[in-house]
């Protein structure tokens, strides 16, 4: 009987549509013993966040276009011949004030019922996902995920796992209102640091060893002053911000639209998170869909 690990090992492919503040994207991946290998990557931005801001409802029209895209990656990823297969939402599921008709909406839209994912668990994905695509070691490991409304912290080891996990009420579009939304003055940068300070306030982190940075924050100032981020990187950063429009810094560097809008704010954020824990920040190009595409892999396994 043959022994090799490979003939053991389950393999399934999976996909995970996650529905954000500002895109929905899907994953498709072969997920099994501690890996996920992405197949395919899609992303379309709906633009839920403004309204979740602005008012807490998400208007009819918002959500009959996250259902089109929701179904539409529902109908790629089946294509696919995934054998696991679910539908995530972020801050709009949490926050809106008709989460219940927007999960409806959503779930219908994928065929399957749409999760909420509480921020902490956001957080536990968010770790998980980071470590299976960076080669932190065993020692401790902080992952920082900003969304809209949030921050979430996760600290812990390779072999543990999470340890400790904070969230922050304060993300990139919360905190855009104070800034405006092109070309941020110096009252607008020093009220959002204000309220940055305010909104950190007692919070103690266990200081790690590394210290990674997941979501599409990082990943837009990984774009503008590479994957180490510093305090000069984000001073950088906020400067482009005040200087460049938000047509000029997508052209020249790549940002998507809606985040070159909420560049500053990122990067105030960002640069609390590397005051905090006391090290650069490391762009990750993973989190919580790697992870939860990994939690699909090991139920698969464990039904199997």
């Amino acid at each position: 009987m043959s022994t090799d690990r490979a003939d053991t090992i389950r393999v399934v492919r999976v996909g995970v549509v996650s529905v954000g503040s500002q895109t929905v994207r899907l994953l498709v991946a072969r997920a099994g013993a501690g890996s996920v290998v992405p197949l395919c990557r899609e992303r379309a931005t709906v633009g839920l966040g403004g309204e979740l801001v602005r008012s807490g409802v998400i208007s009819d029209a918002k959500l009959e276009r996250a259902a089109e895209q929701v179904a539409e990656f529902a109908r790629l990823a089946r294509a696919m011949a995934v054998e696991r297969f679910d539908v995530v939402m972020t801050a709009p599921g949490r926050e809106a004030s008709n989460t219940a008709v927007l999960a409806a909406t959503i779930g219908h839209a994928g065929a399957t019922t749409a999760r909420t994912l509480p921020t902490e668990e956001l957080g536990v994905l968010a770790f998980t996902g980071a470590l299976l695509g960076n080669s932190a070691g065993r020692d401790s490991v902080a992952v920082c995920d900003v969304g809209a409304t949030s921050t979430v912290i996760t600290i812990g080891t390779r072999d543990g796992g999470p340890a400790y996990v904070r969230a922050v009420p304060l993300g990139s579009l919360t905190l855009r209102s104070l800034l405006g939304r092109e070309n941020p003055t110096v009252a607008g940068v020093t009220a959002a640091r204000d309220a940055v300070d305010e909104a950190f306030e007692g919070v103690v982190v266990p200081l790690p060893k590394t210290v990674l940075a997941t979501g599409g924050a990082a990943r837009s100032l990984g774009k503008l002053v590479g994957r180490s981020i510093d305090a000069g990187a984000v001073d950088a950063a906020i400067r482009v911000a005040r200087l460049c429009s938000a047509t000029e810094i997508v052209r020249i560097h790549g940002i998507a639209p809606h985040r070159a809008e909420t560049l500053a704010a990122d990067a105030l954020i960002l640069r609390e998170l590397h005051r905090r824990l006391a090290m650069p920040l490391e762009a990750s190009g993973t989190g919580h869909r790697e992870g939860y595409a990994a939690r699909l892999g090991a139920e698969a396994a464990e039904a199997a």
